[in-house]
């Protein structure tokens, strides 16, 4: 009898240990200034993840939900999975998707973006109690969210494929926000000499591959002006 009860006792500890859920080990990925990377995630979705970004995933996902946390910029081409649906947290902002690629940006104190460039994207803002469903994004959608402004609009599906191979395409831009995101990219402090030339606004295509004295030589050329660089800071006169 006493046997009978030790091997009963083994067989409900080993069961225990068997069906008890496992701890989830997360991976934090981040980015400096100057430095981008490819990340593969565990269902072999694909994540091109920008300069001065940070990246959280669970190092293997849930059965049922693949989430993740994003700080910063990153595009993404996610293993389609119809029965797990693939979410982005940024903030109070989640983007949920089964299938697809597309871009967010999501840049603490700049408003949040996603762009679509396959298949389909449902945008939501998280409040207490409650999600609010704020749009279904298409290819070729825009949704940006800056505080309770929600505004969508039409963009080139190329022109978001192109940023993961570091192409920038700058459609309207001001030269200070051109040179904000240049500086991220190549880890470097931007001043204007006379502040009226940064709200020149313009409209190029740069490659981010290239140095950034070259691709600062050509945006001088298309802006008109002069600049020098010293101790990673650029002085536009």
């Amino acid at each position: 009898m006493a046997g009978f009860f030790l091997a009963f006792t083994g067989y409900r500890l080993s069961n225990s240990q068997v069906f008890s859920p496992a701890k989830i080990k997360w991976i934090t990925k981040v980015n400096p200034r100057g430095q981008r990377s490819k990340i593969m995630l565990p269902d072999s979705t694909i994540v091109y993840l920008g300069a001065g970004s940070r990246l959280r995933f669970p190092e293997s996902f849930a059965r049922e939900l693949r989430e993740i946390s994003l700080s910063g910029e990153a595009f993404f081409e996610v293993k389609k999975n119809p029965n797990k649906p693939f979410i982005v947290h940024a903030g109070e902002i989640q983007t949920r998707v089964l299938g697809t690629s597309f871009k967010i940006e999501a840049f603490t104190g700049s408003p949040f973006s996603v762009q679509v460039s396959t298949g389909k994207v449902r945008v939501s803002r998280k409040t207490p109690g409650r999600v609010k469903a704020l749009a279904v994004l298409l290819p070729g959608d825009r949704l940006c969210v800056s505080d309770a402004e929600v505004t969508k609009s039409k963009i080139s599906t190329e022109d978001v494929l192109g940023w993961k191979d570091a192409k920038l395409n700058f459609n309207n831009y001001s030269l200070e926000d051109i040179t904000g995101i240049l500086g991220r990219w190549y880890d470097l402090r931007v001043t204007f000499k006379h502040k009226a030339k940064s709200s020149q606004r313009l409209s190029l295509i740069l490659d981010a591959n290239r140095s950034a004295d070259k691709v600062f030589d050509l945006l001088a050329s298309a802006a008109h002006f002069r600049y020098s660089i010293k101790n990673k800071e650029i002085f536009i006169y």
